[in-house]
This record gives structure tokens, sequence and C-alpha cells, in this order.
């Protein structure tokens, strides 16, 4: 399927990730190896330039690698062993300039050789440790024998980009590979500029493909092109229905392979242990318990058997048991029957004494009604009495307060005397007054004297009237007062009888309701007394029926022992 396609060109894409990783790997150990191969630091502090021409020659044959190349301390190319570089001076490479100045550094470029290559680059140094030159040792991406090999372990087309142009790839057209085609725009976008990875279904130069894409990276991280796995879909199609179609034989031949041998086990672990199973079945269905299955095995006919035979054990011991059980019902049952004719003659006699009871209640209820009455008429007499008495002292504090009323009158009536008496006195005084002055007036003053003698006599004659009235009155206040007095007492005594008459409304309302309780509760009992002879005819009725119920089930327990003989246990 689409999922088998694409994951079968991500392992061929990492695989030739791998593979080109693997060869810079080689390149890096050969560029190290060169850098301190004695015979090219003798060349070099010797100067002579045919020598290290040869001696360069001799290490690329002898370690296989494509490209090696010496330099001096400048970066000027002394020798150039392999693939010949068109170079002569070749400083201002990134990875020389680091080897030159002391560092070894292995990359993916196209600088050195003008095409894409795993290009390792390593300081030589004398014996003083000073940096007499540098080696650079690599490999080609655009060796067709990388793809090759590759496509006949995965099964995939593969191509190696640089930048967006394939430079080495298994896909042909017209029996031509596929050199100097560009990648897709689209694919470009994802892997090139956003250094993403990309799987599945791509175009490639006009046919659809199942394809994986990875970016190839230099040492400072930046794309500079692209590899790629995958295959048609039609030939992914292809694949995918032969996948099918072996694996649809395989398992229909798993699956006869698998019913025959089913069918021969089960003939030989089932069948045989089988019969012993049935045998035994008919065995019990004839009474005969005594039954064991012997077959040792833990397959589910084994568990039957031993199932079977821990069931037969157990059918015995409730056998056994059924017929212990039943003599004891047999002689259980007659106990019951002979218990249950004392109960029923036990029952007719309580049946007899609670009609006796029952009578009595009846006249208890009788006399407890009549006191409940008696007592409801003491109470409503007591209301009575206890109204008149409620009556009475309040118009005894109404007299009460009429008398203070009448005294508090009297008081102000003595501060009125006290006020005429004292206008009296000031009167006769001021007659005398003018006595004396019309005394002095002589002729002229006789009438005016008349006149002041009239008023003293008139101030005389008011001042005895307020006396008189003054004593009347105070006398009359003595009388208030011991009126009053009384009043008050007999207000109190009214309280007092009054508190009395309540505490005897309430006795004789707790005698009533206490006989009301009463009442309803001999009238409860007579109702209890009545179900209680109820139900002592019932259990007299039941008893009898118990009776021979015990004498029915002594039969049957004897029927049971009689079938419970026919097993064999």
């Amino acid at each position: 399927n689409t999922g088998n396609s694409e994951k079968q060109a991500n392992n061929g894409v990492n695989g030739l990730k791998t593979k080109v990783f693997d060869v810079l790997d080689t390149a890096t150990i050969n560029a190290t190896f060169g850098a301190r191969e004695d015979a090219i630091i003798n060349a070099l502090l010797i100067g002579d330039s045919d020598n290290i021409k040869n001696v360069a020659s001799v290490f690329q044959k002898n370690t296989e690698t494509e490209f090696f190349i010496i330099t001096d301390i400048n970066g000027k190319v002394n020798a150039s062993a392999g693939i010949a570089v068109d170079k002569t001076d070749i400083k201002n490479n990134e990875s020389v300039a680091a080897a030159l100045s002391g560092k070894t550094v292995s990359t993916i470029e196209s600088d050195i050789m003008q095409q894409l290559c795993a290009v390792s680059a390593a300081p030589i140094k004398n014996t003083k440790g000073e940096i007499m030159g540098a080696v650079v040792a690599g490999y080609t991406l655009i060796n067709e024998s990388i793809v090759d090999g590759l496509k006949s372990l995965y099964g995939t087309d593969f191509t190696v980009f640089e930048g967006n142009i394939r430079v080495n790839t298994t896909i042909t057209k017209d029996g031509q590979r596929q050199i100097g085609t560009t990648l897709s725009n689209e694919v470009a976008e994802i892997v090139i500029n956003q250094g993403k990875a990309y799987t599945g279904e791509a175009e490639i130069l006009g046919s659809q493909y199942i394809c994986s894409y990875l970016s190839l990276n230099n040492s400072d991280g930046d794309v500079i092109g692209v590899l790629f796995a995958g295959q048609p879909l039609t030939e992914a199609q292809a694949l995918m229905f032969d996948a099918l179609k072996t694996a649809l034989i395989i398992s229909i031949f798993a699956v006869i392979v698998i019913l025959i041998e089913t069918t021969v086990y089960l003939t030989k672990v089932m069948a045989n242990p089988l019969k012993k199973v049935v045998k035994a079945a008919e065995d019990i269905s004839e009474g005969d318990l005594n039954v064991s299955v012997k077959i040792k095995s833990n397959t589910e006919i084994g568990l039957l058997a031993k199932s079977f035979t821990d069931m037969a054990e157990k059918l015995r011991s409730l056998i056994r048991r059924v017929n212990e059980s039943a003599v004891q019902i047999t002689t259980a049952s007659e106990e019951i029957a002979s218990s249950s004719t004392a109960l029923s003659q036990g029952a007719v006699e309580q049946a007899a004494s609670v009609e006796q009871l029952s009578s009595s209640v009846d006249e208890i209820y009788t006399m407890t009604k009549s006191n409940s009455d008696m007592a409801n008429n003491a109470s409503k007499l007591s209301e009575k009495a206890k109204n008149k008495c409620v009556e009475g002292n309040t118009s005894m504090r109404e007299l009460l307060t009429a008398m203070n009323d009448i005294s508090l009158s009297s008081n102000r009536i003595s501060k009125i005397i006290k006020v005429i008496d004292d206008i009296a006195f000031q009167t006769n005084i001021l007659s005398l007054n003018a006595a004396v002055e019309a005394a002095q007036a002589g002729q002229y003053g006789k009438g005016f004297a008349v006149v002041a003698d009239n008023v003293k006599q008139l101030a005389s004659r008011s001042a005895d009237a307020a006396s008189e009235i003054a004593e009347m009155i105070e006398e009359s206040n003595k009388i208030s007062k011991n009126g009053s007095d009384m009043a008050s007492v007999t207000a109190e005594k009214l309280s007092e009888v009054l508190d009395i008459i309540n505490e005897m409304d309430s006795l004789i309302i707790k005698i009533s309701g206490s006989s009301e309780e009463q009442t309803k509760g001999i009238a409860q009992i007579n109702i209890g007394i009545g179900e209680i002879s109820n139900v002592m005819q019932t259990n007299s009725a039941m008893s009898e029926e118990s009776t021979a119920s015990g004498i029915e089930l002594s039969r049957q327990a004897k029927v049971l022992k009689e079938q419970v003989e026919a097993f064999k246990f």
C-alpha cells in the first residue's frame, strides 16, 4: 500500500544519507593519516616537487581516495593525485583555510573540484608542531556506483542533487540517466528553502513517484543539495499486489495446515475422553453415583472429567445428607403433630380466659367513663366560679380607683380652701387698714368705714366657712382612706381566691384529661383483648392444621427416604 511505499522510500533516503556520510568519514580518515604520513612530511621539508607528487600518487592509490591534494603553507597546490584539480591556489577554500590554521575539517562542498564532493582537509605539521601545509582527501558524489548499489539493496530509485540540479541518479529515460534535470519548485521550496524533509507523491519528469527527500547540508548547516529515494507509483502498486498475493497464498496454506492439525488433535484429545464422560453420565442417570472419570489432561475435556467426578462425589454426599434429613424429618414431624394437638387444646383454654378478662375490662371502662363525665362537670362549675371571682376582683379594683380619685379631688379642694382662707385673712387686714384710714378722714371717711366693716364681716364669715369645709374634707379623706384600705384588702383576698380557683380548675382539667386517657386506654385494651381472642381462635385453627400438616409431612418424609434408598452411594 501507499504507507509501505512511503516507508520504503524513507528507508532508502536515510540509507543514501548514511552512505554519503560514510564516504565523508572515509575522506576524514584518509586526510588525517595523510597529514601524518612521514613520506609526505619529509617531501615537504626537502621541497622536492617531483617527490611530493610521487608520494601523493602512492598514497592516493593505496587508500583508493578519488582525489588527494597536498598544499604548502600558503595554500598553493604542490601535488594532485587521482582526479586532477584545475586550480593551483586553493588557500581561499574554507576547508583548506581551516586546515592551514591547524584544524581538521570535513564537509560536503563543490568548490575545490567544481562538483559535489565529500571533502576533508587536515594540517601537515613538522616534528616541532609547526604547520607546513595541508592535505585534502575526498570523493565525488556523482559516482554512479553510490546510487546503483543502493538501488539494488533497497529496490528504489536514488538521486543526488547539487542545489536543485540532478548530478547523480538511477532514473533513466530512453536509456539515459536524467543528469542535469531540475527539482520541482514545490519540493525545492520545502526541502531547500525551508530545510524540511518531504515524503509523499511527487511528479518527476512526467511520472508520479512515491518518494522521500532530505536536505544535504555542509559543516556550517547550509543546504547545498538534496537526497532523493522513491519509486514510480505503478511499480509501487505492482509490488503491493504481489505482496498481497503472496500473503494471501501463505495465509490459505497456513489455515489448511491448522485445520488438519486441529482435526487430528481433537480426534485424539477429545473423542476418547468424551466417551468416558458419557458413560459416567449414563451410570448417574441409572442411579449409580459411585462413578469416577480418570482422565489425566489439562485440556477442557480433562477439566470436564474432573468436574464430572467432583459432581458425582457431591451428589453422593448430598444424597447421604438427604437420607439423614428424611429420617430426622420423620421424627420431627411426629413431634410437631403431637405438639400441635397440645397447642390446640391450650388455645381453647386461653380463649375462655380472654372472654372473662374482656367482661371485666368492660365494667372498668363504664366506671372510668362516668368519672370522666363528673370531672368535666366539675371543671365547668369551677370555670363559672372563676369568672365571677374575676368580675368581683375587677369591680373592687374599679372602686379602689374611684376612691383614690376622690382622695385626689379632696386634696385639691383643700388646697383651694387654703387659698380662700388666705384671701379672707388678707381681706380682714385690708378692712382694718381701711377703717384706720376712714377714721383719719373724719367726716369724709364715715361711708368708707361702713364699707370696710362690711368687708371685715364678710372676710370673717369666709374664713369660718373655709375652716368648716376643711374639717369636713379632712374627715372625708379619713373615711375614704379607710374605705380604700378595705377595698385593697378585699381585692387581695379576691386575687388569692382566684389563684385557688385556678389551681382547682387546673387539677380538675388534669383529672378530666387523665380520665379521658384512661377511657381511651381501656377502650384500646378492650380492642386488643378482642384481637387476642381472634388470634387465639386463629391459633387454635392453625394448630389443628399444623397437626394435619405434621402427619402429612411424616408421610412424605417416609416416601422421600424410600426414593433415596434407590440410589447406590
